[in-house]
């Protein structure tokens, strides 16, 4: 297949990258809650590998033989979001390094997902901290259908409306003064290094980027001529509220408790199912406020890890943490 330690494209070889992801997915620990969420994920590619569309890269081992296997979706210009599996005997720290730094070097890597099948989340540390990346830990919350929908009462001079696709440019706006003091959840998501970032995360979350887009359930307030607040609310697996937004000038006034609330009955009002989020562990102003409003934990807790991008402002973000 190609020279050792070299990588080799995952579609010209689909019987190869099916054999790294069956024996990655047999090192999984059944009693972890995160496997199911592994193994659907990976039944959803095993049809684009065996189609010859997936993209990725193989990893290729002292026989000739694929040790490694990477899967992304399409590359972005702040660099590619990756899902690693390895072969048996390579599930090691070493190898983990190895693998990534040949990924990297072929095109730089943003995020590496967990879990990494068979290796230990201390050999993962070990692995991506010192090539750059940090730890972000992910928790899901649902809405439980048993929960009463919490009522919060319209402020008097700030009335919220529901969204539409003539809002793009006033939530790219709101998106770049939303992430403006908040890096690390900035920039896992984003899709390019431009400043202007705001603009492309508008498009991918009014387009099919996040799943597709519920306007419905989808409510912003405005203040000064501009949109000061929003909610999103995608269908990717069920109804994902996918961005709560206050702009750091209208913090603390409860606009964000009144729009997730308004979601929160727009989404059940039109039947769309269970609602659920993801949020950073540790963001002490996203997280206090779902718990209060009704959501609930569950046990899917993924680490990301994260490179902050190597750019005069990524830099300055990066030492400011």
């Amino acid at each position: 297949m190609g020279r050792v330690g070299t990588l080799a494209p995952a579609a010209r070889a689909p019987a190869e990258a099916l054999r790294v992801l069956e024996e990655a997915e047999r090192a999984l620990d059944p009693a972890s809650p995160l496997t199911p969420w592994v193994r659907a994920g990976n039944e959803r590619h095993r049809g684009p590998i065996r189609d010859g569309t997936a993209l990725g890269s193989l990893w290729i081992g002292p026989k000739d033989e694929a040790v490694g296997l990477a899967l992304w979706s399409e590359p972005s210009g702040a660099g590619r979001h990756v899902a690693v599996a390895l072969s048996d005997g390579y599930q090691t720290a070493a190898a983990l390094a190895s693998f990534v730094r040949a990924l990297d070097a072929d095109g730089p890597l943003r995020t590496v997902g967990g879990p990494v099948p068979g290796v230990a989340d201390p050999e993962v540390t070990a692995a991506l901290r010192p090539l750059g990346f940090l730890a972000v830990e992910r928790v899901d919350m649902v809405f439980p259908d048993a929960t009463p929908t919490p009522s919060v009462a319209e402020r008097p001079g700030f009335p919220s409306r529901t969204l539409d696709a003539s809002d793009r440019s006033r939530l790219a706006g709101l998106i770049e003064r939303t992430y403006a003091d908040t890096p690390i959840d900035r920039w896992l998501f984003a899709r390019t290094l431009a400043d202007d970032y705001g603009e492309a995360a508008a498009a991918e979350l009014l387009g099919t980027g996040v799943g597709v887009w519920h306007p419905e359930a989808s409510f912003g307030i405005e203040a000064d001529g501009r949109l000061v607040a929003a909610t999103l609310v995608n269908d990717l697996e069920g109804p994902l509220l996918s961005e709560v937004m206050v702009d750091p000038a209208w913090r603390r006034r409860g606009f964000a408790r009144r729009l997730v609330a308004r979601s929160i009955a727009s989404v059940r009002q039109h039947r769309l199912g269970t609602l659920r989020l993801v949020v950073t562990v540790g963001n002490d102003r996203a997280e206090p406020l779902y718990r209060s409003l009704g959501f609930a934990a569950t046990p899917l807790r993924a680490t990301l890890w994260l490179r902050l991008p190597l750019t005069a402002s990524g830099a300055a973000e990066a030492s400011s943490r």
